[in-house]
């Protein structure tokens, strides 16, 4: 039987396995990867010290930092490759949003991470922002906050707290931890487990803790239009909301009323360039689902912003 020949991208990706599996001190290599300076760090580096680390046999906790930080390490599993191995611009989806968080929470007195997954908001924020504003995190995920925490201690990184107050259910999703949620909305489509967890209502959060000029990330799967309504006593005290926004709660119109109802002026984030809209009305950008609601009109967001790599598009 004649054997069929292998396309040479193919040959290539086998010769390449074949070389990665022979490799000795992997573990030396992946460290490597964790810890480059963010300059040599890009999806190139990314691809090859991902795929190291997939070849070994089991996941294991590693050092990063995080592809920004000079002065803190943190500790990852070896299956978070793109917080291992990457670094703030190439977050495709979420790097405007990274963008404004860093350079928006110097104009705020404190920063809250709604949704913090992992925590890379909050330690990237924490990296540029004064030591004596605070920042605040939720995260209802059991594992995901302990695992903030645990970098959080590790580093010692200043004001940097955790908080919860209340309980409900969450719909935990084991196999794509980040499309967990406290809706039911995927129920259908993947197999999630209903957990109790500690939750508080931002309102009361706010104040409970005398806070104001706030700068909040939001990315709550589904649940903005919750979030909004646990946020409507303490809007007031926001000066700047980045907000994963997806089709829920766009169906429930949630931008026309963060402008009408609530006196926000709306930017929908398109990777680097902020689009404004004086009436919710947008061009979708399939990857794209952050915005920012602030209370600056497009020239003064535009003298804000000068320094970052933000643009200000007006219609």
């Amino acid at each position: 039987m004649q054997q069929s020949k292998l396309s040479p991208s193919a040959l290539m990706k086998q010769v390449v396995k074949q070389i990665v599996t022979a490799l000795p001190a992997k573990y030396s290599i992946v460290w490597m990867g964790g810890n480059l300076p963010a300059r040599f760090k890009s999806s190139y580096s990314v691809r090859l010290f991902s795929y190291v680390a997939s070849s070994m046999k089991k996941t294991f906790n590693m050092q990063t930092n995080l592809g920004f930080s000079r002065k803190n390490h943190f500790i990852f599993p070896s299956d978070r490759t793109i917080e291992l191995f990457g670094k703030p611009t190439l977050y495709k989806g979420e790097r405007g949003a990274l963008e404004l968080s860093r350079s928006l929470s110097q104009y705020a007195d404190c920063f809250v991470d709604i949704g913090a997954h992992v925590g890379y908001f909050s330690f990237y924020v924490r990296e540029h922002m004064k030591e004596s504003n605070p920042i605040f995190f939720f995260e209802p995920d059991p594992d995901l906050y302990e695992l903030i925490n645990a970098n959080v201690n590790r580093a010692a990184l200043p004001n940097t707290f955790g908080s919860v107050d209340g309980h409900l259910t969450f719909y935990k999703n084991p196999e794509h931890p980040d499309m967990s949620s406290i809706t039911t909305i995927h129920k259908d489509v993947y197999d999630t487990i209903p957990i109790q967890v500690e939750v508080t209502r931002f309102d009361t959060f706010v104040a409970s803790h005398s806070l104001k000029h706030i700068c909040v990330k939001v990315d709550v799967e589904n649940a903005e239009d919750e979030f909004i309504q646990g946020a409507e006593g303490a809007l007031d005290a926001i000066d700047y909301l980045i907000m994963e926004v997806l089709s829920r709660a766009r169906e429930k119109q949630l931008i026309q009323r963060m402008i009408h109802d609530f006196n926000f002026h709306a930017y929908y984030i398109n990777d680097y360039q902020l689009e404004y809209t004086s009436d919710g009305r947008f061009e979708y950008i399939d990857g794209q689902y952050n915005w920012l609601f602030c209370r600056e009109e497009p020239d003064v967001l535009k003298a804000k912003l000068k320094n970052s790599r933000m643009r200000v598009a007006s219609r």
